[in-house]
């Protein structure tokens, strides 16, 4: 769990993000993935 979390961190550095609305849609995408994955964990 925390090598994902440092993963994500990462990323989130990697983008270079320089404004709340890039911020915000990362965090979106970040949480829709992270559902889907869920997801498909409940259904396999």
């Amino acid at each position: 769990m925390f090598n994902d979390l440092e993963s994500k961190l990462q990323s989130l550095l990697e983008r270079n993000i320089t404004s709340v609305s890039e911020l915000e849609s990362w965090i979106s995408v970040e949480l829709r993935l992270n559902a889907e994955i869920q997801m498909l964990r409940l259904i396999f």
